[in-house]
C-alpha cells in the first residue's frame, strides 16, 4: 500500500495548523461581538427608568424595540464572520462551501442555531442588568460582569444575590438560570463557539478532502494531531478508503489526514 511521503505529513500538518487559526480567530470575533453588543444593550437600557425588580426589556416598548434592532445586527455579523472565514481563501468554492455550512442539521440551519443562541444571549444580558440594578452598582461594573462571566453568566455573584432575594421580573433571575440537558451548555457564548468553529473547522476539512479526491487520491492516512485523550481518534488512525472521508471525526478534532 502507498505511504505518504514526509512532505504531505508536513503539508498536512501545516493545514491543520491554518485550520485553528480560523477557528481561533472566530472565536475571538464573537467574543469581542457579544462583549461590544452587551455594552450595547447596557448603554441603551440606562436610558430607560424602570425599577429594578421589574426591569425586562418587555417592560418598555421602545427598549424592546432598541435591543431588537441591536439583536438583529449581531445574528448578522456572527453569520457573516462565520461564512467569511469558513471560505478563506477559496473564492472559486464559495458558492459550495456555504451551501455546506447552510444545510440543514438535526433539522436546523446554521442561521437558524445562531438565531437561538443570540435569543439566548439576550436573556442573559437582561439577567446581568436587572441583577446590576438591585445591587445599585454602575453599568460600566454591569458591563465588567457580563464580560467576566461570558462563559457561566449563571455564576455572576450579582446574579446569584438577585435569585436568592427573589421578587425579580427578569426572566432567567425568575428561573434561577436555565438547563437545557445534561452535557449542554448553559452559556449563549459557550453554544455559538462550538456552532462557530465546527461551521469553519468542517468546511475547511470537507473541502481539503474534495480538492484530493478530484486529483485522483482513492484513500488516506488518518494521524492523531493532538495529545488529548480520545479513544474515537485513536481507533481512526491508519488507512481508510476516500468513500470514508467525512471532514472531522467529531467537534474540534485535530486529526490530520494525509491522502494517498
Amino acid at each position: 500500500m502507498k505511504q505518504p511521503t514526509k512532505k504531505q505529513i508536513q503539508d498536512a500538518k501545516d493545514f491543520i495548523k491554518l485550520r485553528l487559526q480560523a477557528e481561533i480567530s472566530m472565536q475571538s470575533h464573537l467574543e469581542e461581538l457579544l462583549v461590544q453588543v452587551a455594552k450595547e444593550i447596557i448603554d441603551i437600557s440606562f436610558k430607560y427608568d424602570i425599577q429594578p425588580a421589574m426591569f425586562r426589556f418587555s417592560a418598555n416598548e421602545n427598549l424592546k424595540r432598541d435591543v431588537s434592532g441591536v439583536l438583529r445586527k449581531l445574528r448578522e455579523l456572527i453569520y457573516d464572520y462565520t461564512e467569511t472565514l469558513s471560505v478563506y481563501d477559496r473564492k472559486e468554492e464559495r458558492d459550495a462551501i456555504v451551501d455546506f455550512i447552510n444545510r440543514e442539521d438535526h433539522g436546523k440551519t446554521l442561521s437558524e442555531r445562531i438565531s437561538i443562541y443570540c435569543n439566548r444571549f439576550l436573556y442573559e444580558v437582561e439577567a446581568a442588568i436587572a441583577a446590576g440594578l438591585i445591587a445599585g452598582i454602575g453599568k460600566d461594573k454591569i458591563k465588567g460582569s457580563v464580560k467576566s462571566y461570558l462563559n457561566s453568566p449563571y455564576t455572576n455573584p450579582y446574579f446569584k444575590r438577585a435569585v436568592y432575594n427573589g421578587g425579580a421580573a427578569a426572566t432567567r433571575i425568575k428561573t434561577d438560570g436555565v438547563s437545557y440537558g445534561v452535557g449542554k451548555s448553559n452559556s449563549a457564548y459557550n453554544s455559538l463557539n462550538t456552532l462557530t468553529r465546527f461551521a469553519v473547522g468542517s468546511a475547511w476539512m470537507l473541502f481539503w478532502g474534495l480538492e484530493h479526491k478530484d486529483k485522483g487520491y482513492t484513500g488516506f492516512y488518518s494521524y492523531r494531531g493532538s495529545s488529548y485523550p480520545c479513544s474515537y481518534c485513536d481507533s481512526m488512525v491508519g488507512y481508510h478508503p476516500i468513500s470514508d472521508y467525512q471532514n472531522q471525526w467529531h467537534i474540534r478534532c485535530c486529526c490530520y489526514f494525509v491522502f494517498v
